[in-house]
């Protein structure tokens, strides 16, 4: 349509039909070239193509036409073409280039199962290499996904993930993150309201340092403590239970015969949010995620059948309680007569049970006998959740997002 309006305006009538045919010749022929993706060696050829109409134009049969607005729509078309070609071969090898640049970042930080990535961080990559940002942000979600299903692995969990929590992990200029997303959010929200006004166990046996499961228990659950002696995990404690237990504590650990003085001595453990943090910031969520119900807890065959229990769920009580809460609940006058408890020591051992999940971790990777026997009771998926969560929640106290304390009472 367009060639036939050139041909109507500046031709005449008998003339219009083999003018039509040239303009539409002059118009077509650079996106002809555009789509075989012509390189710099074509532009003589090119040149060569419009002299050539130019001097079919000059021709004595057209010698009336104004030849000069013809070549220079003529020109300006092929003018055009070749900018457009060089500017969108240029950025497409800068988009390239730039989408190997942040492969290689993740890879520092990622390894995949196989020799392809996995498409979503390909295109995470392309994504990136567009925006210009120089930025690489991690849904948490997909990572936690592909981690469990082994279709990646982090190359040190345990020496990355306090940096990518911090947003401070640089990689060849490359900014790398984890993104926690709106939807872990609303997780833990409907969590915390779960276990608030959901049905809880009775008070029993939740803190016991005994799990039944042999050599498994300091890697499932690990303490500071020595677990010869009676220590309570409050972590594994629904919080709505906390003043029963300690009232069933200080029964507990009163002796009347007062026998031994080492039967009057309790320790209790637990974690607690580092102060300053806010409710539902992004440190706060990033702290919920070792507390979260766990995918991968059953066992791969029936209890009955093999006697391995589920494996054992924290609670949201280290997410909403205190040190000076615990204490204050320790130093609650008993309703039956008996001697108040006294609290012999308060230690912030935060350093040390990071260290014991750094163990775990690396024992859960190195030990054959250990990584069997999990992988045996509660599956490999399980096995990779359980290493992943760990090496977090050794991340989030090397960050001083949560802390660790031992408290030691006696009658």
């Amino acid at each position: 349509m367009a060639s036939f309006a050139i041909a109507q305006v500046f031709w005449p009538a008998a003339q219009q039909e083999r003018i039509y045919s040239l303009v539409t010749f002059a118009l077509k022929t650079p996106w002809i070239f555009l789509k075989t993706r012509v390189n710099k060696q074509a532009i003589p050829d090119l040149l060569q193509i419009a002299l050539t109409l130019y001097s079919e134009l000059r021709s004595r049969e057209f010698k009336l036409v104004p030849m000069t607005s013809l070549f220079l729509l003529v020109c300006t078309s092929w003018s055009y073409f070749v900018l457009s070609t060089r500017n969108h071969t240029r950025r497409r090898r800068e988009n390239v280039a730039k989408t190997r640049s942040a492969l290689e970042a993740l890879l520092t930080i990622i390894c995949p199962s196989c020799s392809l990535w996995p498409k979503r961080y390909t295109k995470l990559a392309q994504a990136a290499s567009l925006s210009g940002r120089e930025s690489l942000s991690l849904p948490l979600s997909a990572l936690m996904d592909d981690i469990y299903a082994g279709t990646i692995e982090l190359r040190d969990p345990i020496g990355d993930l306090p940096s990518l929590l911090d947003g401070n992990t640089r990689v060849y200029a490359w900014a790398v993150k984890i993104q926690l997303g709106y939807t872990r959010c609303f997780m833990v929200l409907d969590w915390l309201v779960f276990m608030k006004y959901g049905k809880q166990p009775a008070l029993g046996s939740t803190t016991s340092p005994e799990l039944g499961i042999g050599p498994l228990e300091n890697i499932v659950l690990p303490l500071v403590c020595d677990r010869t002696e009676p220590v309570h995990n409050l972590d594994m404690l629904p919080y709505v239970h906390i003043t029963q237990f300690i009232q069933h504590l200080k029964t507990k650990t009163h002796n009347p015969t007062g026998t031994s003085n080492n039967e009057n001595t309790t320790i209790i453990e637990f974690t607690t949010l580092s102060p300053g943090i806010s409710f539902l910031s992004t440190t706060y969520i990033a702290a919920t995620i070792p507390f979260l119900p766990r995918k991968h807890t059953r066992a791969c065959h029936p209890a009955s059948a093999n006697g391995v229990p589920d494996l054992p769920q924290r609670t949201t009580t280290s997410l909403l309680i205190s040190l000076e809460h615990v204490i204050e609940v320790l130093k609650l006058q008993s309703p039956k007569p008996q001697r108040p408890l006294t609290i012999d020591t308060v230690t912030n051992v935060s350093k040390e049970y990071a260290g014991a999940l750094v163990r775990a971790h690396d024992a859960l990777e190195e030990d054959s006998a250990l990584r069997q026997s999990f992988v045996e009771s509660w599956g490999q998926m399980a096995w990779r959740e359980h290493r992943f969560l760990l090496a977090w929640e050794a991340a989030l106290f090397e960050n001083r997002s949560l802390e660790r304390w031992v408290v030691v009472v006696h009658t």
